[in-house]
């Protein structure tokens, strides 16, 4: 019951993190929200801001077919936007337990290398649910190149995981 209430969503849980950077930000008041669209909008213009998403929509799409592609990954849920959810596939007679437990060890170590960040959550409940690599392509200064990188980085792990 308490998780239904929780504020903060698995995704955004760090381990060995005492510093909340969600919170260090102007205040969320109806001015500055407005500000911050207002100063986005005359950066970047209209057309700036639908060429910057539909780059990052392309760079997902490219990643979640490299999922899908994959023999050792399948896609958790479609794609949305620049999101790409997926995890690793169960090996034959491998329970789903077992299976998250891989895909929790490669979010670990791929972000332990430090050469990427990705954030994990769990599909179906926070207790019950399996659990899932959430890739998240749209910072301003992502090219194919960042996106290639993730996904070497995110094979050679697996690899390593599923070897060992």
């Amino acid at each position: 019951a308490g998780a239904a209430l929780s504020l903060t969503p698995s995704y955004l849980v760090a381990r060995n993190n005492d510093r909340d950077f969600r919170d260090w930000q102007v205040p969320l008041g109806r001015r500055f929200r407005s500000l911050k669209l207002w100063l986005v909008l005359r950066t970047y213009g209209l057309e700036g801001i639908r060429s910057y998403l539909r780059h990052h929509c392309e760079l997902a799409a490219w990643f979640a077919s490299c999922v899908q592609e994959s023999e050792i990954f399948e896609l958790a849920a479609p794609p949305r936007l620049g999101l790409v959810c997926f995890r690793l596939k169960a090996a034959a007679g491998e329970t789903p337990e077992a299976s998250s437990a891989k895909t929790a060890k490669l979010v670990e170590r791929v972000n332990a290398r430090g050469r990427v960040s990705v954030t994990s959550a769990r599909l179906g409940g926070e207790g019950d649910g399996r659990c899932i690599v959430r890739v998240a392509i749209g910072g301003s200064n992502t090219m194919g190149g960042n996106v290639e990188l993730a996904w070497g980085e995110l094979l050679e792990v697996a690899r390593g995981i599923l070897e060992g």
